[in-house]
């Protein structure tokens, strides 16, 4: 297997995930073919990721038995990004946390939810192979409100979280050429009949070249 992979393909395995304190770890990794699509991945954005609970770390150690990979991760607050060390380099990866705009909750909505000030994660990842751009990752957890009581909160939340991460791409890193990959938990209920209308994105994504 090529130590690089970019060199022969310029599409990577994405796959984003709420993993839910990984409290299904067991039956998880008891499922061989599972466990292996995950090891194809090139970047797992993760949410419900909790560093105080050890099923994450046995979550990693899955990943990389049994193979030619070697997986490592970051996280803030409840996101994280596992990635691959055969593509990028783990010496130069970059690890920022980015508070997420915040209203409080509805008191209906005290009933599932802290309302806590939320912190998601940028996470700058550098192809070993040099030809190509900084890919920037994003890993979102939304607030878990309920749109008619926060109209227009969660775009508003995540229009503000790209504008946070650009400025500390571009102004804090002085990073100009770079490509984004951004993805995660709305948290947006969705009514059931409009559910079967949307169709799944393919998990490859491509290297563009700038992103102004």
């Amino acid at each position: 297997m090529s130590t690089n992979k970019l060199k022969n393909k310029d599409e990577l395995n994405v796959i984003t995930w709420n993993v839910e304190d990984f409290t299904e770890l067991k039956t998880l990794v008891s499922k061989t073919g599972l466990m292996n699509e995950l090891r194809n991945q090139d970047i797992l954005l993760l949410q419900e990721w909790n560093n105080k609970n050890e099923e994450g770390f046995k979550f990693i150690f899955n990943l990389n038995y049994y193979r030619n990979k070697y997986f490592k991760y970051v996280s803030v607050d409840r996101v994280a990004i596992v990635y691959n060390t055969n593509i990028f380099d783990s010496n130069k990866t970059i690890k920022e946390k980015i508070k997420l705009e915040f209203e409080d909750p509805h008191f209906l909505e005290r009933t599932y939810t802290k309302g806590r000030q939320k912190s998601n994660i940028l996470t700058i990842l550098y192809p070993i192979d040099k030809h190509y751009n900084p890919i920037c990752v994003i890993s979102f957890h939304l607030s878990a409100y309920v749109p008619s009581q926060h109209k227009g909160f969660h775009k508003k939340q995540l229009t503000q979280l790209i504008v946070d991460a650009r400025k500390i791409i571009e102004k804090t890193h002085k990073i100009t050429n770079y490509d984004i990959l951004i993805a995660g938990d709305t948290n947006y209920r969705i009514p059931i009949k409009e559910v079967k209308n949307i169709q799944p994105f393919p998990n490859k994504v491509q290297f563009s070249s700038v992103i102004a």
